[in-house]
Parts: structure tokens; C-alpha cells; sequence
């Protein structure tokens, strides 16, 4: 039946809701849980997703969800233990999913966020990717990393003194290489949860990770409180995650998302030094959406400048090579005229907009004739 062809269906009954909200019956059917975001975003094929796991209702058993909401809450913490965080679970986990990067999904930057609503895990890819095809590829890792844990996972009053005594930061708990656990019931149980999880993809990212630090995401203008004590609590969950996903070498959380997550820590702080105490309502969720929407053009323009970083450098070392060619009387005086040429293309380049390559190199390499700078040597 087409969306407004209601005249045959009874008034009220599921086959006169709208699409959408049929779509939500049948994931109900599976086991899964209503959301509003599981449709994903228009901005479907990008190199920036986040997948969202929400914590299913307490009367949802037996299914994949709750079985990957159960082993988060052994494995991260249920989020109401976070002020004794798991860093290097954690950490783990991100260099694990980076790991099983592929052709078809390139990972390059992993970053997860745990708390007691919502299961995130934020991915930056080398190549614009389907968010479709993000979300089966995190189903399906997820999947094989339950099944090890189930394999490997024991009990004895020895181990959870030693797990105690580690702050229930156990790294060992994750697998170290990629895993090739591919039998049917993985398979099935990754297709169930793929179900269940939200996609979004592009601007929708830094859109997300903002409204999560400022209280928004999930909340109705009546309902908004940003400076309760619950709602304030998500900025250390923010902090922590970010801590231990960067730092050293082998870092799973690279400038992107980096970029991503401090711009949402801004946004959180902003709006809650702006906040008069005990703030609450319509009129300090319309000064969030003003703060949100600031804070999502700085994180634009960043974003914007990192995947057109590598044109950058690529003008810029055509120049330094071409001028490198000749030999000039006064080489510092020539190299810095070639920098200052060299500035307004770069703005302009991280700006998005198209440049001459052609005639900026062949400016950077005619020698200027009157002397005042560099000069090749006849």
C-alpha cells in the first residue's frame, strides 16, 4: 500500500501509520528498540560515521541488542562507574576495530563513547564509504569480538579480585588481532544487531557529538536542563573516551575525530559557563541551538581544511622543488617570496575553492628582473 492510501486500512490500526513508523513496528518485532535516528542520514556515503547502539528497554531479552548492550556494560562499565574509567579497555577496543579495516571499509580512526544511555563508536575512514556498508562492517566486528569474549570469558573469585583490583580495566578481555569467527550464528547475530544500530554520516557527525556534550541530543525544549548534575556528567565520559584514544603513537583517534570531540567539549562548556544556574527550559534551549550552530561552523571549516591538507602540501612542495631547481644569488630572500605566493592559494584551497596550480607555479618560478629578491645566478 502507498504512504496515503489509508482508505483501505482501518483508522489506527499499522497498516494506516506512516511508513516510518511501521518500519520502527518491525524493528520492535525483532527485538529491537524504536529510534529516531536508525534510518541514517541523507549524507550517506562519507569518510566520517558514527554508529549508535542505545540502550534497549529493560523488556527486550533474548536478542542481539541486549546481548551487545550486555557485553559493553562487562566490558566498558554500565557508565554510572565512569569516574573509575577503563582507559585501556577502551583504548584497545579502538586499535581492535581499526585493525579490521578493508578494502570495502578503510578505517583510520576509531574513537568509542560507553555510557549508560548510548554505545558510539565514532569512525573515520580514508575513502567516502556507504554508511550502510559502515554499519555492517561495525555489526559484524562487534559480533566476533561477543563470540571471543564468550569463548574466553570465566569466573573464579581469584580473577574478579585481579579485575578489582585493576579498576575492571582488563584489556585482555579484548582480542589483539582481527578475528575470523564467520559461522552462522555470528553471522546472524551481526545481521540482527546491524537492525538495531543508528547511522549517521558527514556534517551529521560533529552535529551529534555536540548536541550529546550540550544535552541536547534526545531531549525536548521543556525537558532541557543542561546543568544537572546527570546531564553534566557526560562531559567527563567526553574527556575520558578522547584521553584514551589519544596519546603515543599507536594513537586509534586521529585528528578528525579529534577535531570532532574537542569541538563538542567547547560546545558543552560554552553553553554551561553561559547558563545561569539551574537553567532550564525553552529559552535556554534556543541559546544552545545559537551555540550549536556556531561550533558546527568552526568544526566545518576544520574538517574542511584537514581533507584538502593534502593539496596543500602537494602545491606547496611542487613549488619548494621547482624553486630548489635553480640556483639563486640570495636563496632565503627567494624562499620567502615563494611563501609569500604561496599564502592566499593554501587559504584559499582549505577554503574548498579551486585554484590556478598551473600559473602559481610558474609565478613561483620567473625570477623577478629588478633585483629586490631572489635572482637566479646566470
Amino acid at each position: 500500500m502507498r504512504e496515503g492510501s489509508g482508505s483501505r486500512a482501518k483508522r489506527g490500526s499499522p497498516l494506516s501509520w506512516p511508513v516510518a513508523k511501521r518500519a520502527t513496528l518491525a524493528l520492535c518485532t525483532f527485538g529491537c528498540f524504536p529510534s529516531h535516528g536508525w534510518l541514517g542520514t541523507e549524507e550517506a556515503r562519507n569518510e566520517l560515521h558514527v554508529v549508535t547502539l542505545r540502550k534497549p528497554k529493560d523488556d527486550v531479552w533474548a536478542c542481539a541488542t541486549r546481548r551487545c548492550w550486555a557485553w559493553k556494560e562487562r566490558l566498558l562499565g554500565d557508565g554510572h562507574d565512569f569516574f573509575i574509567p577503563r582507559p585501556k579497555t577502551t583504548r584497545r577496543l579502538c586499535g581492535w576495530l581499526v585493525s579490521t579495516a578493508s578494502k570495502s571499509v578503510p578505517l583510520e580512526e576509531v574513537a568509542i563513547l560507553g555510557n549508560c544511555k548510548r554505545f558510539d563508536i565514532y569512525v573515520a575512514l580514508a575513502q567516502p564509504v556507504e554508511a550502510t556498508e559502515v554499519g555492517r562492517h561495525v555489526a559484524e566486528a562487534i559480533c566476533q569480538q561477543m563470540a571471543w569474549h564468550h569463548e574466553m570469558a570465566g569466573w573464579s573469585p581469584a580473577l574478579w579480585l585481579r579485575r578489582a583490583a585493576a579498576g575492571f580495566d582488563m584489556p585482555e578481555s579484548v582480542a589483539v588481532e582481527p578475528l575470523a569467527m564467520a559461522d552462522a550464528q555470528v553471522k546472524q547475530e551481526s545481521w540482527q544487531l546491524q537492525r538495531s544500530l543508528e547511522l549517521r554520516s558527514g556534517d551529521a557527525v560533529s552535529t551529534y557529538a555536540c548536541s550529546v556534550a550540550m544535552a541536547l541530543e534526545g531531549r525536548t525544549r521543556s525537558a532541557f536542563n543542561p546543568c544537572s548534575a546527570r546531564e553534566a556528567h557526560i562531559m567527563l565520559q567526553l574527556k575520558r573516551s578522547l584521553e584514551a584514544a589519544t596519546g603515543g603513537d599507536d594513537a586509534p583517534c586521529g585528528r578528525r575525530l579529534l577535531c570532532i570531540w574537542r569541538m563538542a567539549l567547547e560546545a558543552g562548556k560554552a553553553l554551561r559557563a553561559a547558563a545561569e544556574p539551574l537553567a532550564r527550559g525553552p529559552a535556554q534551549y534556543t541559546e544552545a541551538e545559537r551555540l550549536l550552530a556556531t561550533q558546527l561552523v568552526k568544526c566545518k571549516e576544520k574538517l574542511r581544511g584537514f581533507r584538502q591538507g593534502g593539496a596543500v602540501a602537494q602545491l606547496r612542495a611542487s613549488a619548494m622543488e621547482l624553486l630548489e631547481s635553480e640556483e639563486w644569488e640570495d636563496p632565503s630572500r627567494a624562499r620567502r617570496r615563494v611563501q609569500r605566493l604561496l599564502h592566499e592559494p593554501s587559504v584559499a584551497l582549505k577554503a574548498g575553492m579551486e585554484v590556478n596550480e598551473t600559473k602559481i607555479l610558474q609565478e613561483a618560478g620567473q625570477p623577478l628582473h629588478n633585483g629586490a629578491l631572489g635572482v637566479p645566478v646566470l
